[in-house]
């Protein structure tokens, strides 16, 4: 005979089976558990098929698990008292309703799991485009940046050249300048010469002058 512990309301979970005349109870799985564990001490509780004592049990098993229940100590398979079956027979058929609303339930669960999923996916999808725009821009972002890295050093390299074009025309400026102010000077030595002489064709001129009077002044001597 299996009895229900007085922490539970119902059997509507165990596995019930009609043979001929009599209900067949199939015990569930049953841990052991130090706080419920060996033979119930109380005398009204016996088996009243065989008379035995009864076993404190502990299902592990489905619904049933942490369910404590009282089993007869035969070990033989048990038969179960039907006026017990007739008394919780109203509560299986709420634990039958209550089984319907938690599979209705879990049905309600999976369908917005799988809602949740179609969202993640098409977040993912979303993400990854997204991460393969954000690559494409950097790609492109990089390939900009390198040409316009190559387009500065070509340009340094002419400001380089032309800074020594710069430098080269300033010291041929330097060198033509020596050269003009070396010209000027000559120039100016050129112009002091010439006063020097148009002075010395002066005086020398001046001395023809005086001649030419002395020459005809012994004419006129000679002559008179």
């Amino acid at each position: 005979m299996v009895y229900e512990d007085e922490s539970s309301n119902d059997l509507s979970s165990l596995d019930i089976s009609s043979s001929s005349d009599s209900m067949m109870y199939r015990i569930p799985t049953s841990i052991d558990d130090e706080d419920y564990m060996g033979i119930e001490n109380s005398a009204l509780d016996v088996c009243s098929e065989h008379g035995l004592l009864l076993e404190r049990r502990v299902a592990f098993e489905g619904f049933e698990t942490s369910r404590r229940f009282l089993v007869c100590a035969q070990p033989e398979e048990r038969v179960m008292d039907l006026r017990y079956l007739k008394v919780n027979a109203q509560g299986a058929e709420r634990s039958s309703a209550v089984v319907v609303v938690m599979k209705s339930e879990i049905e309600k669960k999976e369908a917005e799991i799988m809602e949740v999923k179609g969202k993640y996916s098409v977040l993912m999808n979303l993400a990854e485009a997204q991460g393969r725009v954000i690559r494409t821009q950097k790609a492109n972002h990089l390939k900009e940046k390198e040409k316009l890295s190559e387009e500065n050093y070509n340009l340094k390299v002419w400001v380089d050249k032309l800074t020594n074009s710069e430098e080269k025309l300033n010291d041929d400026i330097m060198v033509l300048n020596r050269h003009i102010d070396g010209v000027k000077k000559g120039i100016e030595n050129l112009i002091k010469r010439m006063d020097e002489l148009k002075l010395h064709i002066a005086d020398q001129l001046k001395a023809v002058e005086k001649n030419q009077e002395k020459l005809k002044m012994t004419r006129d001597i000679l002559d008179g």
